[in-house]
């Protein structure tokens, strides 16, 4: 529970950036991962744990009627359904939160980088105590 809680405190602090479209979402979940997947590819060809938020707007025209909570839940699970074949060692969903945390191969992050239910992308790094 402990992991779960750092996760979610780390990716807010670090300020995951909302945008107004799917598509600047979508660039932006790209750019802010390039050193991560540089990272990955480069020094670590095995798995990395990385935090997933899970994009608002996508989905957005389908069902006008659907709400901001509703569409977050809908979009993380047909990102972790989506990702259990693509990549993911691990999935832990974060309740309540448009957040997961994943371990992925180098493939699995370029399937997220691609997908447009992400927003953006983060690595989950272990914060010391203060």
């Amino acid at each position: 529970m402990d992991a779960k809680f750092g996760a979610v405190a780390l990716a807010f602090a670090l300020g995951f950036a909302v945008s107004d479209t799917t598509a600047q979402c979508f660039k932006g979940a790209q750019k802010a991962a390039e050193p991560l997947m540089q990272q990955i590819t480069n020094e670590q060809p095995q798995a990395q744990r990385v935090i997933v938020k899970v994009s608002e707007t996508a989905g957005r025209n389908t069902d006008e009627t659907a709400s901001a909570e509703e569409l977050f839940d809908r979009n993380k699970a047909e990102l972790v359904e989506l990702m259990r074949d693509n990549g993911a060692i691990t999935i832990e969903p974060i309740v309540g939160q448009p957040l997961v945390v994943m371990e992925v191969t180098p493939q699995g992050l370029q399937y997220l980088l691609d997908s447009p239910l992400v927003e953006a992308v983060q690595e989950d790094r272990p914060e010391m105590p203060r």
